[in-house]
């Protein structure tokens, strides 16, 4: 009998990621945690620090001395926007990076309903991360995966930001 391994979102993503680098810099959270978990089963090196600030310019670093892909993970709300001030230094040069936000599950998005926030740590880090990145949306399919590495990687380089909601790294995408 022919057996079909569905995948993760999140396995997924980790596989897309390890065919751009062999280590990630973040801090784990309940936003995110499932993006660890994927990771560290595709064999990852996951390098964590004190602070997202320090993962971010750490990435930047690690991209600069091996022309791979630096990579940022962080958990929700202030843990993503804690790596703002890395990445803007990505941004001013030129560096390639992709930064994955950890998100609250998408029936807990504020969206427009003019609500402070819905989800525990809810921030539109969409918004906040679209000045200094070259895109900046929200993970949802593995084209999008695609698309954002690419523009890191191309023309003038520079950063991404994917947020990935928790419900969607959970899903099963074939």
């Amino acid at each position: 009998m022919l057996h079909i391994e569905k995948l993760k979102a999140s396995d997924l993503v980790a596989k897309r990621i390890k065919q751009e680098t062999d280590v990630v810099f973040g801090i784990t959270g309940g936003a995110i945690v499932n993006l660890f978990d994927s990771l560290h089963k595709q064999g990852i090196k996951i390098q964590t620090m004190h602070h997202e600030q320090a993962c971010a310019m750490a990435a930047d670093a690690y991209a600069r001395l091996t022309g791979k892909l630096g990579v940022v993970i962080t958990t929700s709300g202030p843990g993503t926007t804690n790596a703002l001030t890395g990445v803007c230094c990505s941004y001013f040069d030129s560096v390639q990076l992709l930064i994955i936000g950890g998100q609250v599950p998408t029936n807990q998005l504020k969206k427009d309903s003019g609500k402070r926030q819905v989800g525990f740590q809810e921030i539109d880090n969409i918004s906040i991360f679209r000045p200094i990145t070259k895109y900046s949306g929200n993970l949802d399919n593995l084209e999008l995966l695609d698309f954002a590495i690419n523009t890191a990687k191309e023309d003038r380089k520079g950063p991404v930001f994917l947020e990935f909601c928790d419900d969607t790294q959970r899903e099963e995408w074939k």
